[in-house]
């Protein structure tokens, strides 16, 4: 579900209080005050998204890191064979994050 399906008029006046209370959702001032609040509430929330997948970002890196490190300990093919899948996976994940984020900064501006 999209943000902008979550914040609705009724959260609009809840957050606004007394500011809101001559506020008619149909009327210029309205629709544009709530615009205004759900630019704000967006860009909150991307920021908030933005961060989270940096920091899995650095987690996958120190999972690589650690993989790697495993790798050189392992003799059997079928166990080596394993352990880059998974790093195999964590690179997959990276680029996806990278992808959501640089996404996510262009819609926030």
């Amino acid at each position: 579900m999209g943000l902008s399906q979550k914040y609705t008029w009724k959260q609009f006046v809840k957050d606004q209080g007394e500011k809101a209370k001559g506020l008619k959702r149909t009327s210029e001032e309205g629709a544009k005050a709530f615009e205004t609040a759900l630019k704000e509430k967006t860009k909150a929330y991307v920021t908030k998204r933005i961060a989270s997948m940096e920091k899995q970002m650095g987690k996958a890196e120190k999972d690589i890191a650690a993989f790697r490190g495993q790798l050189k300990g392992l003799k059997s093919v079928v166990r080596k064979t394993a352990v880059l899948k998974r790093i195999s996976r964590r690179q997959h994940a990276m680029s996806n994050f990278k992808a959501c984020i640089e996404r996510d900064r262009s819609r926030s501006l």
